[in-house]
């Protein structure tokens, strides 16, 4: 369990968390929800150890950690294949390295694009790619950031199913931030933490 207490984070002389706690269940998907601009990005940001610079308390944060930016932030001169095991851990032979990556790339409609290059990629593919990379890091904890933009619903509902199968099988704490209402109607297990500004 993930413990978030009396957060508060500014940047210059704007407010974006104050006084925020919150309980981050194991078993569920936990998804943050909240108007634009609440500050569910900045969260995702603190429970990541991305940004260290707020008060407060965030305790039983794991080691392990694989988080999906709003960005794809592919790497420009790795293709598909490259960009998924670059970031798998260093502790994992390349056999099983290239093993996890094709299973996430052919899970997201992507066995051909093992060599394509990320500028020749459409948008949807690209996201699937950063959607597998983030899949396919063993973690204890998997941050989302809007992982359903620019996919059709056929799409989102695999994507929320491989993120379901991480749950059950990984036993993975998962965050999810998402706008989409029809894929978090679909999520039946589920934790929904409200935040306002």
């Amino acid at each position: 369990m993930i413990r978030l207490e009396n957060i508060y984070k500014c940047f210059a002389d704007k407010d974006v968390l104050s006084n925020v706690s919150m309980i981050i269940e194991k078993d569920k998907v936990n998804i943050i929800n909240g108007p634009s601009g609440c500050g569910k990005t900045t969260l995702l940001n603190l429970i990541s150890g991305i940004d260290t610079e707020y008060t407060g308390t965030i305790t039983g944060i794991p080691k392990h950690i694989s988080y999906l930016f709003q960005e794809d932030r592919l790497l420009p001169y790795f293709n598909t294949l490259d960009n998924v095991m670059f970031t798998l851990p260093e502790s994992l032979d390349k056999e099983h390295k290239l093993k996890l990556a094709k299973k996430y790339l052919d899970a997201l409609g992507l066995s051909n694009e093992y060599k394509t290059y990320p500028r020749k990629l459409s948008g949807g593919m690209a996201r699937r790619v950063a959607i597998a990379r983030s899949l396919a890091h063993p973690a204890q904890l998997l941050l989302l950031d809007e992982p359903f933009n620019g996919l059709n619903i056929e799409l989102k509902h695999i994507v929320m199913d491989l993120i379901l199968s991480g749950l059950n099988q990984m036993d993975q704490t998962i965050i999810l931030v998402s706008h989409d209402q029809i894929i978090l109607d679909y999520i039946k297990n589920k934790n929904i933490i409200d935040i306002n500004i």
